[in-house]
């Protein structure tokens, strides 16, 4: 016999003999199984190392072949120090396989938990009953390698209690299922999960249901999932009938590099409240975005669609707000134009509008800028039950803002609007502070309303226009405003008509500081009422 054979012969001995000293080892193992003494034990490290209550109530039974499988029942977890109940099992078992164990690697074949409920919650400051569960021993051993080629979780439930809120929120996610396949440092495979969301007084309750194929890196620290398609159905918040389907070809986030890339994602939802149908629709395709980056996108479309059948009308409107591809102009700077368009019927009146911006973006070390120096739009009324004549409003204007690296943002701009002779311009700016402020200055040189709105019967009493100057100082209002922001600016009116009631040259000063909204305002009013026999012309 060759030299290599004997070694062959060696090896095989080897191995021979240690398959036959674990299979002794594990049949000694079966037969001197003590499931009560197991139990009282690891009821006792939970005690000493937890402060919490552990109770198996049912056998914990060991079975050898064809795996080393583990099957308990009635198991409970009180919270700390016994209050309570934080988590109880059903019925729980595993299935070990024996071979790797020879090499150090720990491989569940199946773990399946029935019939099993959690309950979460956290006190007014702040501290949920599972912390102490998430503090971790200084041990500085080498981690377990271990996998888990199936997980099984059925028939659950969840709850959610939260006293940190004035009212307190409780939520229960009941039926919960979830399956999947390998799991460990190297995880792939198929998920699929679902069950209901209810709050506490049963106002909300959707039902959703997940599937998707995924892989997990944990090494790279990174995690991509294919085809993935979420279904929420159900009512809340004064939707009824209310559905979302969600789903994405390709999902890729990567922790280290704080970089997500997506592919094709669809989100298309419908629902009713208090008699009116709502259904939108969401599309964006090939994001990438990465920290410290400017994001690059393909495409982004969005709409959305209203509609009300009232006794004798018929409200409708439809929105749609569109982003095209997003091109690099500079290595730091992208352009893109973004256009919303809407139409729709309201009280048997028609109108249609329009507004397209060419937006660039721009990052350096000072953080990221917006530039948008060409917005154009129209919008569009046409006559009928509120207007005695077509509206054709024309828009321009510009915006720039900046948001610096420690989220200060500060902005400025312009718009303008014409209709017929009447034009308004505005110009506004918001400074960084605590808080912001906006300053803005606002100007109408004409408008008479009596040509657009349609009049109702005879022109109204207007005696109060005899005032020949009126200063108007409006009160405090601290408690509705708080101090989010300040306002300062001006408002000028050269000349305001509205049935038979003629401003001049008002100049206004409104101002938002600390809480206290003020106007002040001077006016000269001319009256050219008709008298009160006469008729106006519809």
């Amino acid at each position: 016999m060759s030299e290599s054979k004997k070694r062959k012969w060696r090896w095989w001995s080897l191995g021979l003999v240690g398959a036959i000293l674990l299979v002794a080892t594990l049949v000694a193992l079966i037969f001197s199984f003590d499931g009560e003494a197991l139990k009282q034990s690891l009821i006792e490290q939970v005690r000493v190392q937890k402060q919490r209550e552990l109770r198996i109530d049912g056998a914990l039974r060991l079975k050898l072949l064809p795996r080393l499988a583990v099957e308990m029942q009635a198991v409970s977890l009180s919270n700390r120090d016994g209050k309570g109940e934080f988590l109880r099992l059903g019925r729980v078992s595993g299935a070990l396989e024996i071979l790797p164990l020879l090499t150090g690697k720990i491989v569940i074949n199946r773990i399946e938990i029935r019939d099993w409920s959690l309950q979460i919650e956290r006190d007014a400051e702040g501290r949920y009953n599972f912390d102490d569960l998430l503090v971790t021993s200084k041990d500085d051993s080498a981690p377990l390698d271990w996998e888990v080629e199936k997980l099984l979780l059925l028939d659950g439930n969840i709850h959610w209690r939260d006293a940190i809120s004035d009212a307190g929120n409780e939520w229960a996610l009941e039926q919960v299922y979830l399956r999947s396949d390998h799991l460990g440092r190297q995880a792939h495979g198929r998920l699929e999960m679902g069950g209901n969301l209810r709050d506490g007084k049963k106002d909300t309750q959707i039902g959703f249901a997940l599937e998707t194929l995924y892989r997990l890196d944990g090494a790279a620290q990174t995690l991509q999932l294919d085809q993935a398609k979420l279904t929420l159905k159900g009512q809340g918040y004064g939707v009824e009938k209310a559905r979302l389907n969600l789903s994405a070809r390709y999902v890729r986030g990567d922790a280290r590099q704080m970089a997500l890339n997506l592919v094709q994602l669809h989100v298309q939802g419908e629902g009713e409240r208090q008699g009116a149908s709502l259904a939108g629709a969401f599309d964006l395709n090939e994001l990438y975005w990465q920290r410290a980056t400017l994001p690059q996108l393909k495409k982004l479309s969005a709409s959305l669609n209203f509609k009300q059948a009232a006794s004798q009308t018929s409200n409708r409107a439809s929105v749609r707000l569109a982003l095209d591809e997003m091109e690099p102009v500079e290595p730091a700077r992208h352009a893109q134009r973004l256009s919303l368009d809407w139409q729709g019927e309201w009280q048997k009146q028609g109108f249609k509008g329009e507004i397209v911006i060419p937006v660039s973006f721009a990052q350096d070390e000072k953080g990221l800028h917006l530039r948008a120096d060409a917005v154009q739009g129209q919008a569009q009324a046409a006559a009928g039950a509120t207007f005695a004549r077509a509206l054709d409003v024309h828009l321009d204007g510009k915006l720039a803002f900046d948001w610096g690296l420690a989220n200060e943002a500060q902005g400025n701009g312009e718009l303008h609007l014409t209709q017929d002779d009447s034009k308004l311009d505005a110009t506004w700016q918001l400074l960084h502070g605590q808080p912001p402020r906006l300053n803005f200055q606002v100007s109408l040189n004409q408008l008479n309303l009596d040509q657009y709105l349609r009049a109702d019967g005879d022109a109204t009493d207007t005696a109060t226009a005899a005032q020949a100057s009126t200063q108007t100082a409006i009160p405090d209002v601290s408690a509705a405003t708080g101090n989010a922001m300040e306002l300062d600016g001006t408002l000028r009116v050269r000349l305001l008509q509205y049935k038979g009631l003629r401003m001049e040259n008002l100049d206004s000063r409104i101002s938002l500081k600390q809480g206290k909204l003020e106007m002040i305002a001077e006016t000269s009013p001319k009256s050219s009422a008709p008298p009160a026999s006469a008729k106006r012309k519809r």
